[in-house]
């Protein structure tokens, strides 16, 4: 499970926290944002355990989103064999022109601002205790084009998105909970370089920490692996949580969040050179091993944990 930049919720609800030894006092603009959300029980009359109870269902529905459909589907089916056929063709109706706008196929989607802005949503980011980390803020004049490391059991779908996942579905199974090494693939992933170098996009490193703690993950043969892939074109994947695929809260200490790092400045090369595009690709890399070296205190992880490239 992986976040993703929502830059106008964090410009709308940002609170500056300075980071020790980072903090420009030259240029405000330029220094690290610190975002963790608002408590949202706080002040809340409800007893503690309702409290419990509540976020514990928020997060089973919101978290199963693709089952959603089987609730629907037996209201159908029970308005149908009862003849309710005025209600169904009502629900149709209803429904129908957004089914037809045509926004599956663009970046636009259907955005429903007041309830992706509701504060229901902290009660998501307060069960993992989310914390988002900003080294430097972004010109909206700029192309950027996001790599995020490590993969993610769940991530992004197509159309237009801003990130990146260099590592692929196999670097999903190297994640080991207990492990002091934390293993990304990157070493000859060239290709998201290349296509920023050819749009002038500048490349901004980001690290997602504690995603290992969220799930457990059961790692089949390669052979396994290889056949479901080729034969079926997709990952075979065995992955639980609490209740089916409810994230379990990260262990007493540690912190699961992103750390978004300095933008990489890329020049528009259409045709780079393999000199151009490897100097870049260890740039990155540096960049990448900096964001694991001087954030992993601040998601709990040990002093002798470290990131291993591969």
């Amino acid at each position: 499970m992986s976040p993703t930049p929502q830059a106008t919720s964090l410009e709308a609800e940002e609170h500056r926290k300075p980071v020790p030894d980072q903090v420009s006092t030259k240029d405000a603009h330029n220094a690290p944002l610190v975002y963790t959300p608002p408590e949202y029980w706080q002040g809340s009359k409800l007893p503690k355990w309702l409290q419990w109870i509540l976020s514990e269902v928020f997060i089973f529905i919101t978290i199963h989103y693709n089952l959603w459909l089987a609730p629907f589907l037996f209201l159908f089916y029970y308005l149908i064999q009862h003849e309710y056929y005025l209600t169904v063709v009502a629900m149709i109706v209803v429904y129908l022109p957004s089914f037809l706008d045509g926004s599956e196929s663009t970046a636009k989607g259907r955005q429903w601002d007041s309830f992706r802005t509701h504060p229901m949503w902290h009660i998501a980011s307060n069960f993992l205790g989310i914390k988002i980390i900003r080294e430097q803020a972004l010109d909206s004049n700029k192309k950027y084009i996001f790599g995020y490391h490590p993969h993610g059991i769940i991530v992004l779908s197509r159309i237009a998105t801003i990130t990146v996942y260099p590592g692929g579905v196999p670097e999903i199974f190297l994640v080991e909970p207990k492990s002091k090494e934390n293993v990304i693939i990157l070493k000859k992933r060239l290709g998201f370089v290349k296509l920023a170098m050819r749009h002038g996009a500048d490349l901004v490193p980001t690290f997602v920490f504690g995603e290992k703690w969220l799930y457990h993950l059961w790692t089949p043969s390669k052979n396994v692996v290889d056949f479901v892939r080729k034969t079926l074109q997709i990952p075979l994947i065995l992955f639980w949580g609490r209740f089916m695929w409810m994230p379990f809260r990260p262990p007493q200490g540690k912190t699961f969040g992103v750390v978004y790092g300095k933008p990489i400045s890329v020049e528009l090369n259409e045709n780079p050179s393999d000199e151009e595009l490897h100097a870049l690709h260890a740039t990155y890399m540096r960049e990448v091993e900096r964001l694991f070296r001087d954030h992993k205190k601040a998601f709990g992880y040990d002093d002798d944990e470290t990131l291993v490239i591969t």
